[in-house]
């Protein structure tokens, strides 16, 4: 799944609990590492 706008990742993890591959992409780089904690705290690998 490409997740295009990612922010947070607040579409982009979910599927990866389900077995889905991810790449989220968003411009603002501050959110991007936001979402890239929120998904380690989930143990939720996805590509950035």
């Amino acid at each position: 799944m490409l997740d295009v706008v990612a922010g947070t990742g607040n579409a982009a993890v979910p599927p990866v609990d389900t077995g889905a591959e991810v790449a989220a992409y968003d411009l603002m780089l501050e959110l991007i590492d936001e979402g890239k904690r929120l998904a380690d705290a989930r143990a939720a690998s996805l590509q950035w």
